[in-house]
């Protein structure tokens, strides 16, 4: 839960929003809407809190994590060349199929469903060593 600071004469924000200060834990969120009206002025002068009131906010969504991208190219460089002349000789229809998909686009994301099963699956048929898939992902 956090707080934003405002200046109740302006209505403006003071910094980002954050924690209630310590000293004001507890109190309820009307009297923190408008402290003036429920603090002695020497309180509020010892606070230095004249004139300021805490309204609730929500916190932000989460950021989306960042997609991890790579041109296609700099995909096909993490798996070895012996990898690489083995997937490429495969006649397995599903190993094809990745390999048109790749094909197509010119950025691949890491984290993409096909992606992942598809580097999986390499790793299932032996076309490339067990735990090469993490690496290859990572």
């Amino acid at each position: 839960m956090s707080w934003q600071r405002k200046i109740l004469s302006t209505g403006a924000s003071v910094g980002d929003p954050g924690p209630l200060p310590e000293h004001l834990v507890g109190l309820e969120a009307e009297t923190l809407a408008d402290l003036p009206a429920a603090l002695s002025p020497d309180t509020l002068a010892q606070l230095e809190l004249e004139d300021t009131g805490f309204v609730w906010v929500d916190d932000p969504p989460p950021a989306p994590p960042p997609v991890r991208t790579l041109a296609r190219i700099d995909f096909m460089r993490r798996f070895t060349t012996p990898e690489q002349i083995a997937i490429q000789s495969s006649a397995n229809p599903v190993v094809k199929n990745f390999l048109f998909m790749l094909g197509i686009v010119s950025q691949v994301e890491l984290d993409d469903a096909d992606t992942v099963a598809g580097v999986g699956y390499l790793e299932q048929q032996t076309l490339i060593a067990a735990g090469r898939a993490a690496q290859i992902l990572g």
